[in-house]
């Protein structure tokens, strides 16, 4: 048969292509789809043999230099344009008609390689939007002929794919009209986290979005707990529409300035998406990669359905990361694909003419599935415009090269010839001037021990957090608020509280606080609803397990770097690391209302977003009296419900344990500062710097910390190996409480091996513990 209407009857790929097999898939299951017919492979294969190109075929696929294949590439599309089209191929075409009728109709490609679980083919293949029935037959000549285009070629060899193994069926349905269209994931794409749905729209069409000409909304929704965790509304310039002249296509429009600024999705809207595409995952039974249009009346249709490719390994992977000492900021930011770190020299692009070496970092203001064949020894891309569900993002990941897409001002500000560091591995990725001396880890997770002690991450950055959740870690022990304030914000907190209760700050000020705020319906609601996405990216990856968040502690130095940092810290306090910090900053009437606004996102990410697995942590706590009035605070304009732990980081909360013990839910040992505190040495001051390393007194300390809180069954994470390694010591006087590690993620390799040692001795020398303490699993 040539032509087949798709009823949900069983279909083999080879017969009717990938993209008819998912949408297949689609109507057998009951979800919305439209009315699908195709012109199935057999068709393909005899139009073919009636334009005799089988023996050019052969000698394409024998060929061994570029330029007879790029001749043989040409002739082949040349004898398929002018091919005259038999009775048979009307007749197919007018029997589908007759079942689907429509004023206009799309006709999509839908090859045997394409949307398989190894291939996409994104984009590669000619499909044609909004044509008239009496044009189908033409728009189908240019869809055979586009298996035999250079880039088609590229991706096959690249994929490992004979060209004349490829088969062409095409998809015949009536054209929906879009509100507004767009594309899901149900897995992060550029992480591999399962635990989000991905969902980008925009008005109109949504060729702006997979051709990669415009960068679209982003709406994130965790399944865990179904709630919208991240939205970013773009300015969206412009939107495709149906076109009605006889030839059809569509149209590009410019938005209006309003239009532009407005979300292509309402929350309804999107948690409506959310629910049709979970339950399509669950069904597909593996992560997909969903194209959808909601109606001009309001209905969600899918129009495409695909796997898609996880990018995380099950045996081993390499950690890419950036030098601690790293100051210098990144000079352009954008959407990662590839989680890489890479140095090449900038190289600008204006056309796809442009053929890559191997050490170019190729700068575009935009790019499509066009560029591939000459993009292939490209060492990274980065972009001005699209996102990564747009087809040549889809590609770029598949063949492993890193890029940065809608990097605004990448061509201006990038110069020509230019040494650039690209980090592809967090999110947003970024790139810095010059060589960056970074590091790469490789973890076997098939080697890596599975240690009783409960391990948890210290990680204020979501840079291949994924990964590591590969590892036997217990959840996230440390993430530190002053860091996800500064990355994300990036305005001292006070500043934008004045401006909220109409202080008469600097201009420059106030403008940076406009410009940031821009899109939201206050400035109040920017820093609450940007600083609840922050904390909520952390817990949604690993919404089973716990996410210790530390209120911020930025000393007053580091307060300045801030915009309006000026106007209230301390020009040159005599020593900040034992300033105005910790909780006491957080309390202090001239602080206050920006503590209040971080309990506001905390209630937020816990009571309305519902991750219950945050925990609340007060950072240096001097005083019992100090911490009561945080909870106070907390209580009121916080979450109701959730953990409170302190820092265990200055000597009075040895003294005071007991006090302490009363008040907190939970503790985590600093070592940094108990180790500075405990020593008497600034660990800031370069002549000091070797009691940093220090860890017998600072051992002794945590002893008598656990002594004085005997029985109160508390959980206690004590911060890195260098204190955890006295694990046996504290078991001796420990009682009831349970202890855990926290530790770096650049330390985790060293760090599970060091366990498999610790606890081997433990073990070996078990019974002898236990006459002194309970046995000793309480422990882990």
């Amino acid at each position: 048969m040539y032509g087949v209407l798709l009823t949900g009857a069983s279909k083999k790929t080879h017969d009717i292509g990938g993209k008819a097999a998912g949408l297949n898939f689609l109507l057998q299951h009951g979800f919305p789809a439209l009315p699908t017919g195709v012109i199935t492979i057999d068709a393909f294969l005899h139009f073919l043999h009636e334009a005799s190109v089988e023996p050019l075929i052969e000698r394409l696929v024998a060929a061994a230099d570029t330029e007879t294949k790029k001749l043989l590439l040409t002739e082949i599309r040349s004898r398929i344009s002018v091919q005259e089209i038999s009775e048979w191929l009307f007749t197919a075409l007018a029997n589908l008609i007759t079942d689907i009728p429509a004023d206009r109709y799309c006709l999509r490609s839908s090859a045997t390689v394409e949307d398989s679980s190894e291939t996409s083919f994104a984009g590669v293949f000619e499909s044609h939007i909004n044509i008239p029935a009496n044009d189908l037959v033409f728009r189908l000549r240019d869809c055979y002929a586009s298996v035999f285009s250079e880039h088609a070629l590229e991706y096959a060899q690249r994929s490992g794919i004979s060209i004349k193994d490829i088969r062409m069926a095409a998809v015949i349905q009536p054209v929906a009209k879009p509100y507004a269209s767009g594309v899901s994931f149900t897995c992060e794409p550029d992480t591999g986290c399962s635990n989000n749905v991905v969902i980008q729209s925009a008005l109109g069409f949504g060729e702006a979005i997979v051709s990669g000409e415009l960068a679209p909304d982003t709406f994130v929704v965790n399944k865990h707990t179904e709630s919208i965790i991240k939205k970013s509304i773009t300015t969206k310039q412009f939107k495709y529409r149906q076109g009605y002249s006889e030839k059809g296509g569509i149209i590009r429009d410019e938005n209006d300035s309003l239009t532009a600024r407005m979300p292509s999705l309402t929350d309804d809207n999107v948690r409506k998406l959310y629910h049709l595409v979970r339950n399509l995952e669950l069904k597909y039974a593996i992560p997909a990669d969903i194209e959808w249009v909601l109606t001009e009346d309001g209905y969600f249709i899918i129009v495409q359905i695909r796997p898609l490719v996880q990018t995380l390994s099950n045996e081993n992977f390499v950690r890419y990361t950036l030098p601690n000492d790293l100051t210098d900021a990144p000079i352009i930011k954008g959407q990662p694909i590839t989680d890489r770190i890479v140095v090449g020299k900038v190289r600008h692009a204006l056309t796809k003419d442009i053929v890559a070496s191997s050490e170019d970092v190729i700068v575009a203001k935009h790019i499509d599935v066009d560029w591939i064949g000459n993009l292939r020894n490209a060492k990274a891309v980065i972009t001005e415009g699209g996102g990564y569900t747009s087809h040549i993002a889809i590609i770029l990941r598949e063949i492993g090269i890193p890029a940065l897409f809608g990097a605004e001002g990448a061509f201006d500000t990038l110069e020509d010839g230019a040494t650039v560091t690209v980090a592809c591995n967090s999110r947003p990725g970024e790139a810095w001037l010059g060589a960056l001396d970074y590091s790469e880890t490789t973890y076997d997770l098939k080697n890596v021990y599975q240690p009783k002690t409960k391990v948890h991450l210290v990680s204020s950055s979501l840079a291949g957090i994924d990964k590591l959740f590969q590892l036997p870690l217990n959840g996230i022990g440390l993430v530190r608020l002053e860091f996800l304030i500064s990355n994300a914000i990036g305005i001292h907190p006070m500043a934008l509280a004045d401006y909220v209760r109409g202080g008469d700050l600097p201009a420059n000020v106030e403008e940076a606080i406009r410009n940031k705020s821009e899109g939201f319906s206050s400035a109040e609601e920017f820093y609450i609803s940007t600083l609840t996405e922050s904390i909520c990216a952390f817990a949604s990856r690993c919404p089973d397990k716990v996410v210790n968040v530390r209120f911020a502690d930025l000393l007053t130095d580091d307060y300045l770097s801030l915009i309006g940092g000026n106007l209230y810290e301390t020009q040159c306090e005599a020593n900040p690391m034992l300033g105005w910090r910790g909780t006491t900053r957080l309390i202090d009437e001239d602080y206050r209302a920006a503590f209040i606004l971080d309990c506001k996102a905390f209630q937020r990410a816990i009571d309305e977003c519902g991750f219950t697995n945050i925990n609340l942590l007060l950072p240096f706590c001097r005083m019992p009296e100090d911490v009561s009035m945080a909870i106070k605070l907390i209580r009121d304009y916080g979450p109701s419900q959730a953990k409170i732990g302190m820092m265990v980081e200055v000597p009075s909360n040895i003294a005071l344990a007991s006090e302490f013990e009363n008040l907190v839910d939970l503790f985590l040992v600093g070592p940094m500062d108990m180790t500075q505190l405990t020593y008497g040495a600034d660990r800031k001051a370069k002549k000091l710097s070797h009691y940093n390393n220090q860890t017998l007194a600072t051992k002794e300390m945590v002893k008598i910390f656990l002594q004085r809180i005997p029985g109160c069954g508390k959980e206690v994470f004590i911060g890195g190996w260098p204190l955890f390694q006295y694990l046996s010591e504290y078991r001796q006087v420990q009682s009831n409480n349970i202890l855990h590690l926290v530790e770096l993620p650049d330390r985790m390799l060293e760090l599970f091996e060091n366990l498999r040692i610790l606890e081997a001795s433990i073990s070996a020398d078990e019974k002898a513990l236990d006459q002194l303490l309970p046995p000793i699993a309480s422990s882990w």
